[in-house]
């Protein structure tokens, strides 16, 4: 609902009271803030006296608004250029706001004032909150840090309601439909908090992609990289990425760690695992008995478990050991099949330039948003290496 201030025109929805009926307009004199209502005059009587009465903010609508108003929480789009002391804000800059002028026209973004009219409303709080509940829903994941944007009570394990402020951080130890648990035991709603930072997991750790992959990258049509498709941590790498088990590259950003159990053993392909206890795994659809000290040779490794050349799947609990190189017979056959890979060589030129033009434009973002000048050898690298990734990519 839209609150009415000072200077607002009003018109009665409820009755209250005998000076004030249903379809009555006021001219708003003042708020009272700690009762949620305005206070009004009555027309003057007989003997010239006014009235001073309070209604209710619930009980009136205003007819009379020149500009739109933005109430806490919405999202504002300015209209104009507007300077302060020490920054300029760009005419279409995306503000949230902190809150209105009690008694003003405007409303506060961090501490500054920016007048009713010099903005339109890009989204209300309602819209943003619906849009933050998904967003956290799909991509928060286990170990992320989250900071808080509600002040409040918030329901503490094995301690009932504990007080946090606005701007602190915990770390989320698990994600559910409905919000996060911390890993200090708090539950943190999805609407009131944001991602403050991405973890990007350890080996063995179970990852789920939660964004479409960049246009630029090679794997865009892999349907192994859907949304939603789960894998296993084979290796970290550089510049906040991360090498499946399957020898996909994956940026931090387009995942999150599961709240799967991490997997301790990671065998690779051409590996030769042997059971060490009796055990069935599966051919197909069928379940198949196999004994303590049966060896395998690795052709493949998922979330779900390993595949091995003989068609055999085998669950990431099935207990086996990896044999090193040479303790088995298995491993010249691995070879032969072409399953044992060279060393990890040199990562290729394409995926240095995409990190490097990353890098350049939340530069320029940043330089912006500061209202500094962009130095031009950014900007003509930055031509370079979209020229030289347009060229890749034919």
């Amino acid at each position: 609902m839209m609150l009415a201030v000072r200077g607002d025109k009003i018109r009665v929805t409820v009755d209250t009271g005998s000076l004030a009926r249903v379809g009555d307009e006021f001219i708003v004199k003042a708020r009272h803030t700690n009762f949620g209502c305005v206070i009004v005059e009555s027309e003057p009587s007989c003997d010239g006296k006014v009235t001073s009465f309070l209604i209710p903010d619930e009980h009136y609508e205003i007819v009379d608004n020149e500009f739109p108003r933005a109430e806490e929480g919405d999202h504002i789009k300015l209209t104009k250029e507007l300077r302060f002391p020490n920054v300029t804000y760009q005419e279409g800059k995306i503000l949230r706001v902190r809150g209105r002028q009690i008694e003003g026209k405007g409303v506060w973004v961090g501490n500054k004032y920016i007048s009713d009219g010099s903005y339109a409303i890009h989204k209300t709080k309602a819209v943003v909150d619906a849009e933050r509940i998904e967003k956290n829903t799909k991509t928060v994941g286990r170990g992320d840090k989250i900071h808080i944007l509600a002040e409040k009570d918030y329901a503490r394990k094995h301690v009932g309601f504990s007080r946090i402020k606005v701007g602190e951080t915990r770390i989320v130890e698990q994600y559910m439909d409905g919000g996060v648990r911390t890993t200090d035991g708090f539950f943190i709603s999805h609407v009131d908090y944001a991602l403050f930072s991405r973890e990007s997991g350890k080996v063995g750790d179970v990852i789920e992609v939660v964004v479409d992959i960049d246009s630029g990258s090679r794997y865009k049509a892999d349907p192994r990289l859907n949304i939603g498709t789960k894998h296993v941590i084979r290796s970290k790498g550089v510049a906040k990425t991360v090498v499946t088990t399957e020898g996909l590259v994956l940026r931090t950003h387009a995942y999150r760690v599961t709240n799967d159990e991490p997997i301790k053993k990671l065998p690779k392909e051409g590996d030769i695992v042997r059971l060490t206890s009796n055990t069935f795994v599966h051919c197909g659809a069928q379940p198949v008995a196999k004994f303590k000290g049966d060896e395998f040779i690795v052709e493949s490794v998922t979330y779900k478990g390993l595949t091995t050349t003989k068609g055999y799947f085998f669950p990431h609990t099935t207990s086996y050991e990896i044999l090193e190189e040479g303790k088995s017979p298995l491993h010249h056959v691995a070879i032969k099949k072409g399953l044992t890979k060279p060393p990890l060589g040199l990562k290729p030129r394409y995926i240095v330039e995409e990190q490097r033009l990353a890098e350049i434009n939340e530069a320029v973002v940043r330089y912006i948003d500061a209202n500094y000048t962009i130095p031009s050898e950014w900007l003509k690298e930055r031509e370079e290496i979209i020229e030289y990734l347009a060229k890749e990519r034919k």
